[in-house]
C-alpha cells in the first residue's frame, strides 16, 4: 500500500521501451526506471492483512543479501499497509470527474510514438476503459466528462450517476475522434467549469486525466495539481503512452490526494482505472512519515519512495506526539532543557522548541514523508501489492532499529512504533522470503540505473571518451555478473520474483548492443589515434629531413662566406701592392723628370 504512497506506481515505460528495442540502440532515459516503480510491480507476504488502522508497518531485517555477502551490511524491508487494502471503497459518495485528451497525438498507438492506428489507439484504450469504469460508480456518486485539444469542451456536466442517461452518453464517448494540438490547461479549465467553485463536503473529489502528457512540463504539473488540491479537488494522471518522466511522478507526490500512473499497454489501462478504481484514488491516510534510528547502525540509503533516487538523507522532525519514541538520554535531555528554560524565562514558543529539539535529536532519520497514501490490492494468495520500503544499513553485531510511524486520518493524527532487531549474523537468522524478494528487486534496478546513466555517449574524440568507454565496459560486466548469479539461482528468483530474470535477460540484450557501439566507437577512436600518430610520425621525420638539409644549405652558406672572405682579404693585398708600385713608379717618374 505504501507503494502508492504517489511518486512513481509502476516501472511500464521502462519495460515498454525494453519490450521496442527490437532492432537498433535505443535505451530508455534512466527516469522511466525507479525502485519505488519496480517494487510495486510485485506483491509481497507481510504476515497477513491489517486489520485495525489505516497504516502501519510490517518489518523485516537481514544480514549479508547484497551481491559480496557482506556481513556489515544490514537490510530492513518495511511494508506500509492498510485495514483498506483489498478491501471495497468505504460508503462516503464521490464526485468523479474524467478529462479526456483527444489532440492528434493520442491517435498514436499505445506502445509507440510515432505508430498510427485506429483499432488501437491510445483515444481507443481511453474510450474502452472509460466505459468500463461507469458501471464501478454508484448511484449516489456524481459523474463529469470533459475533452481537451487546444480547446476544453464539457461532455457531460457534473450529475449523479442515477440521472445518467447512459445509452446517449456512452455514444458521445464513442464518437469522439482524435485531431489537433494539446492544450492540458485547456482540459482543467474545461473540468473547473463542470466541479463548480463551490466545494461539497463529505464526498471524495477527484479529477481524473487520460493523456500522453504530450503538453505536460514538470512546473505546469506543479501549479496545477497544487490549485486543485487546496480546492479539495484530488488530482489523478493517467499518462497513455511511454512517455513517463520521474520528475512528473515527484512533482504529483507532492500535493495531497493526488497520484500519477503510466500506461503503456492495453490491460495497464483497464488494471488502473477499473479493475483497481477502489484502490488507486481512494487515500486511506494524509501526511505520512516515517522515521529510523539506530544506536548501533549507520543508514547508508532507502529505496521505494517517491524521492530516492536522491543521495541527501533528510533528518527527520521532531514532534510532540512522537516524543514518547525517542530513547531514553535524549527525553532525559529535553527534560533538562526545559527545567532550564522555566527557570530563566517564561517559556518558548512550540515551533521554537521544535527546531531545538530536531537539532538535538540528529540521528533520526526520515525514512519517508509523503502527502497522501493509498490503499493496494491483495492476491488471491494474500499478497499485497507494492508497499516496500528498503532500507540499507551499516554496523556490526546485534541492536535494533526504531521505525516510527506518524499520519494523519479523518482529521487525526496517529503515531506507532516498532522496534526490529537485528541478527548478529547472516547464519544466526535466515532471511524472509519479502526480504530476499526485495534486495533481489533493488539489485536488478541498481545494475539497470548504472547503464542507464550512461546511455547519451560521450563524442569519440574528446577527452573523456577513453573513461566513458571503461564505465560502459564496467557496468555492463555488472549487468552480466548478475544475469549469472540469477541464472544459477534460477529457481529461487523465479518463485520470489516472478519473470524478473526475463526482464534482466533483455535489458542485458539491449545494453550489449549499446556496448558494442560504445567499443565500436572505442576502436575507431583508437584507430584514428594510430593514424594521428602515424602522420605525427611522418611529419617528424620530414622535419627531421628538412632541419638536416637546412643545416647542410647553412654550412654551404658559411663555407662559401669564408671564401669570399678570403678573397677579399687577398683582393686588398693585391690593391695594396698595386698601390704601392703605383707609388714606386710615381717616385722614379718624378725622380727622372728632376735630371
Amino acid at each position: 500500500m505504501g507503494g502508492a504512497a504517489a511518486g512513481a506506481m509502476d516501472a511500464n515505460a521502462f519495460n515498454a521501451a525494453v519490450r521496442s528495442a527490437h532492432d537498433g540502440v535505443f535505451l530508455p532515459e534512466v527516469s522511466t526506471l525507479t525502485y519505488q516503480g519496480v517494487f510495486n510491480e510485485h506483491s509481497y507476504h507481510t504476515g497477513g492483512p491489517e486489520d485495525t488502522h489505516q497504516v502501519a508497518v510490517a518489518a523485516y531485517a537481514a544480514r549479508g543479501l547484497g551481491s559480496l555477502g557482506d556481513p556489515d551490511e544490514v537490510w530492513v524491508a518495511c511494508f506500509l499497509k492498510s485495514c483498506r487494502d483489498g478491501q471495497p471503497r468505504d460508503h462516503i459518495a464521490m464526485d468523479l470527474i474524467v478529462v479526456l485528451d483527444v489532440s492528434g497525438s493520442m491517435d498514436w498507438s499505445v506502445d509507440s510514438e510515432r505508430l498510427r492506428t485506429t483499432e488501437n489507439s491510445r483515444l481507443a484504450l481511453a474510450k474502452e476503459a472509460l466505459t468500463s469504469l461507469i458501471p464501478k460508480l454508484r448511484p449516489d456518486d456524481r459523474f463529469g466528462l470533459a475533452t481537451f485539444t487546444n480547446e476544453g469542451r464539457v461532455i457531460q456536466p457534473l450529475v449523479p450517476v442515477a440521472e445518467l442517461r447512459h445509452e446517449e452518453l456512452l455514444q458521445q464517448i464513442h464518437e469522439l475522434r482524435a485531431g489537433g494540438g494539446t492544450t492540458i490547461s485547456a482540459g482543467l479549465q474545461a473540468a473547473v467549469q463542470i466541479s463548480g467553485e463551490e466545494m461539497p463536503v463529505g464526498r471524495h473529489r477527484r479529477l481524473l486525466f487520460l493523456t500522453d502528457m504530450d503538453d505536460m512540463r514538470p512546473g505546469q504539473l506543479d501549479h496545477m495539481v497544487a490549485t486543485q488540491s487546496e480546492r479539495g479537488l484530488f488530482v489523478s494522471f493517467v499518462g497513455i503512452g511511454m512517455g513517463f518522466k520521474a520528475e512528473l511522478a515527484e512533482q504529483v507526490s507532492k500535493h495531497k490526494g493526488s497520484n500519477y500512473f503510466c500506461i503503456t499497454q492495453e490491460h495497464e489501462l483497464r488494471k488502473t482505472i477499473v479493475d483497481n478504481f477502489d484502490w488507486n484514488f481512494f487515500p486511506a491516510a494524509f501526511n505520512v512519515e516515517m522515521t529510523e534510528q539506530s544506536d548501533t547502525l549507520q543508514l547508508s540509503s532507502v529505496y521505494g519512495t517517491p524521492y530516492d533516487l536522491r543521495d541527501e538523507l533528510v533528518e527527520a522532525e521532531w514532534m510532540p506526539d512522537v516524543h514518547r519514541f525517542y530513547p531514553e538520554e535524549f527525553k532525559s535531555t529535553v527534560t533538562t532543557f526545559l527545567l532550564c528554560i522555566q527557570r530563566t524565562v517564561s517559556g518558548l514558543p512550540m515551533p521554537a522548541l521544535q527546531s531545538i529539539f530536531s537539532f538535538l535529536s540528529a540521528g533520526v532519520r526520515s525514512v519517508i514523508r509523503v502527502d497522501t497514501v493509498f490503499p493496494s490490492g491483495v492476491q488471491s494468495d494474500g499478497a499485497v501489492d507494492g508497499g516496500l520500503i528498503l532500507l540499507r544499513l551499516r554496523g556490526r553485531g546485534g541492536g535494533q532499529v526504531r521505525l516510527t510511524l506518524r499520519y494523519e486520518a479523518a482529521g487525526q493524527f496517529f503515531t506507532s512504533c516498532q522496534d526490529v532487531l537485528i541478527p548478529k549474523d547472516a547464519e544466526s537468522a535466515p532471511a524472509a522470503l519479502a526480504i530476499q524478494k526485495g534486495v533481489s528487486l533493488q539489485r536488478y534496478v541498481e545494475a539497470c540505473r548504472a547503464y542507464l546513466m550512461l546511455r547519451d555517449p560521450v563524442l569519440s574524440h574528446s577527452p573523456g571518451f577513453e573513461d566513458y568507454a571503461n564505465e560502459v565496459r564496467r557496468a555492463f560486466s555488472q549487468l552480466q555478473d548478475l544475469q549469472e548469479e540469477f541464472s544459477q539461482n534460477a529457481a529461487n528468483v523465479d518463485t520470489l520474483c516472478p519473470g524478473l530474470r526475463d526482464q534482466l535477460t533483455a535489458f542485458t540484450e539491449m545494453a550489449e548492443k549499446h556496448a558494442k557501439s560504445a567499443d565500436a566507437l572505442e576502436m575507431e577512436n583508437k584507430a584514428l589515434h594510430l593514424e594521428v600518430e602515424q602522420l605525427q610520425s611522418k611529419r617528424d621525420e620530414e622535419v627531421g629531413r628538412l632541419e638536416n638539409e637546412r643545416n647542410k644549405l647553412r654550412a654551404a652558406v658559411s663555407e662559401l662566406e669564408l671564401q669570399l672572405q678570403s678573397m677579399a682579404i687577398s683582393y686588398g693585398q693585391v690593391e695594396q701592392n698595386n698601390a704601392e708600385l703605383r707609388a714606386a713608379l710615381d717616385r722614379a717618374q718624378d725622380g727622372s723628370s728632376a735630371q
